[in-house]
């Protein structure tokens, strides 16, 4: 540290400038000496200042570097990255077999397992080298049009495709593949159709889904396709739906989705005998023709029904094969009381069957009287009852799922009575604002295995006698906690104790409140999880009400 050449002495600037005659000759020079010295003080002191605020701006950057440095290792000691790599492969198998995740901009190509292979390089080895990864492919082929996308950017569009087909290796594929009969001539979509092969699972978006629209389709090798859900677009001129003759060298082809269009019945294909599973929107129009060309029908979901749709077969239509009918009906139904006799299910025997579930489109509110609700409920009873009974499958029918339908509960105790065989049943209620609900507390007593405690159940013979799974999912306020544990308890017995005769013990029990719960009411069968009751109490999320 130096030592700087003159002192600060303010007193004797004070005595000079109250001298009366002025400085002296000696006293003006002697200040100039002084200044002269201050002059090169000044510098040394700006020199050491520089010197400082270089020092100070290097120990904060190094400041900031070990903030990052400190950030860094911290983000080494996340959970995150103590995953084991199978943990790791499960979450990001779930990210890249997303079809929604946002597409790569004009590409229009899905890039979940390039986005994932960007952020360290831990994931990208990991990505890279996981050939599940690169097996969900989302595609939409653009025209060879410059105006469209260049030829650079075309090229490494066709790159992309590359790196999926290459880091798939032999592994099937899901495909989510968006064409018109114009991408048929691009060198690009030819080539992706090369790896048809490996194609397992296919969504289809066309605009018309015909042999001479798209007759590279009908030439393709489709040796492991399973599933196929067809989005298409009804043509304005023909209104002809999708010919499944295209996929006619899809000899493992079981399962078929058709979400938009309808299919054509006059072709002639070897698909129609493989269906196994299908979905199929009744407002098609010819469900009937399409059920009699499906004989090894297994799985069976309708969705978007009508009223108004002309569902009236000149026989009934039988399938012998079908163990699962799933409808979901439309929102318009509401306005009918005779909601099952004029649907599906009464044109309809599946002498076969294990498992039914009808649901209505959640609404968030019925403006009905009660004197239509009920005529409603009636017709719902008598429709499903009917169709168990030209069916022949009471004995079979073990699983009943009533999503939302406006039953009374003594519409649904006066259906459970003809189920004796039912082993799984699941009810959730209709919106909240419905003016009666199916999960009353007496339809609660009513599956009591004793005691007679409601009236819509006086017989000695319990109800669903072989009923092991329960899930119910409340919406109407005012729950009566105590008359439901009572019921469970009743249907009890530990899983190393001798059944009862006259009823299977309860297994598993779901129910869902719309009100806070409070565990102590259910502290008795929380306590029995060890012993063989695998139950749960949840809070239902609802719909918000129009007027929120």
């Amino acid at each position: 540290m130096w030592i700087p050449r003159v002192p600060i002495d303010l007193e004797k600037v004070h005595n000079y400038s109250r001298l009366s005659r002025g400085l002296s000759e000696h006293q003006s020079s002697e200040v100039k000496v002084l200044v002269g010295a201050l002059d090169e003080d000044l510098r040394d002191y700006d020199n050491d200042i520089t010197q400082l605020e270089i020092q100070l701006s290097f120990l904060k950057n190094q400041r900031t570097r070990a903030k990052n440095y400190r950030k860094f290792l911290g983000s080494l000691c996340s959970p995150f990255h103590r995953l084991p790599n199978e943990l790791l492969g499960e979450i990001f198998q779930e990210v890249c077999n997303d079809v929604h995740v946002e597409p790569w901009g004009k590409y229009d190509v899905s890039v979940a397992p390039f986005v994932l292979s960007a952020v360290c390089n831990r994931w990208r080895e990991f990505v890279v080298g996981n050939p599940k990864l690169w097996t969900t492919i989302r595609f939409r082929c653009p025209l060879e049009d410059p105006e469209y996308l260049s030829s650079a950017q075309y090229e490494r569009l066709q790159e992309v495709v590359d790196l999926y087909i290459e880091r798939s290796t032999t592994f099937h594929l899901k495909v989510q593949l968006f064409s018109s009969p114009d991408h048929e001539e691009s060198s690009l979509f030819q080539y992706f159709l090369t790896s048809s092969p490996r194609w397992k699972c296919l969504s289809l978006y066309v605009t018309s889904l015909s042999t001479s629209c798209y007759p590279t389709l009908r030439l393709l090798d489709l040796p492991v396709l399973e599933t196929v859900s067809i989005h298409h677009c009804l043509d304005s001129d023909t209104q002809v739906g999708a010919d499944l003759s295209v996929f006619n060298n899809a000899p493992k082809l079981h399962t078929l989705d058709v979400l938009e269009g309808g299919l054509s019945t006059t072709s002639n294909s070897t698909v129609w005998d493989q269906l196994t599973t299908f979905t199929y929107k009744t407002s098609f129009g010819n469900l009937t023709e399409v059920l009699r060309l499906c004989p090894n029908l297994q799985y069976l979901t309708l969705t978007d029904q009508r009223p108004s749709d002309p569902f009236a077969p000149e026989s009934p239509i039988t399938a012998p094969k079908l163990t699962s009918i799933s409808v979901i009906f439309g929102r318009s139904y509401l306005n009918r009381s005779d909601m099952l006799q004029t649907a599906f299910l009464s044109s309809l025997t599946a002498p076969a069957l294990t498992t039914l579930s009808l649901a209505l489109e959640q609404v968030q509110r019925d403006p009905r009287p009660l004197n239509a609700l009920t005529r409603t409920s009636e017709s719902i009873f008598r429709g499903i009852d009917n169709f168990i009974i030209q069916s022949h499958c009471k004995s079979q029918l073990t699983k009943l799922v009533l999503d939302g339908m406006p039953l009374e509960d003594r519409d649904l105790v006066s259906l459970l009575k003809t189920l004796p065989f039912l082993e799984e049943l699941t009810v959730i209620d209709p919106c909240k604002e419905m003016n009666r609900v199916p999960i009353s507390k007496a339809f609660v007593q009513s599956l009591h295995s004793c005691s007679k405690t409601s009236h819509l159940q006086t017989s000695d013979v319990v109800l669903v006698p072989k009923l092991h799974t329960l899930i119910l999912k409340v919406v109407a306020p005012g729950f009566d906690h105590d008359a439901f544990v009572e019921t469970i308890l009743s249907r009890w017995c530990p899983a190393n104790a001798k059944p009862p005769k006259d009823f299977s013990p309860l297994r598993r029990v779901n129910l869902s409140l719309s009100e806070p719960i409070n565990e102590e009411d259910y502290k008795l069968l929380f306590t029995l999880r060890p012993r063989g009751l695998l139950f749960s109490v949840q809070l239902e999320t609802l719909l918000p009400s129009k007027d929120v």
